[in-house]
């Protein structure tokens, strides 16, 4: 992998482009470098903010990070761009932790609330 990310730095510095920050970034997520893959893939976006490959890359990077909340946004609209299965296994993962998360948050944001309610009804 590391050839091939040489040769992928040597092809941004020539030309860079989306396509070739996302085929970047999906080298760095091999290599299990989720930021790095998280930094090109933004760059990727900035240019082509439609481009499905970065969100997906982006959004697996977020997985790795436990950046459940981005990862489930980024997957959901590279998919909606472009969809693919392989793609869908990961998103039914991210989706099923992030939905868990989100629960809980309201579970204890509504107990919050309850509790600040009685302290004011005091």
């Amino acid at each position: 992998l590391e050839g091939s990310l040489d040769a992928w730095n040597k092809v941004v510095e020539i030309k860079p482009s989306a396509l070739i920050y996302a085929r970047r970034a999906d080298v760095f997520l091999k290599m299990k470098k989720p930021n790095a893959a998280i930094r090109d893939c933004t760059a990727a976006l900035e240019i082509n903010p439609d481009s499905a490959k970065a969100l997906k890359i982006r959004g697996k990077a977020h997985r790795y990070l436990g950046n459940w909340e981005l990862s489930a946004h980024d997957l959901s609209e590279g998919q909606r761009i472009d969809f693919d299965e392989d793609t869908l296994e990961v998103q039914k993962v991210v989706d099923e932790i992030w939905h868990k998360i989100r629960e809980r948050r309201l579970h204890n944001e509504a107990i919050r609330r309850n509790r600040a309610d009685r302290l004011e009804a005091k």
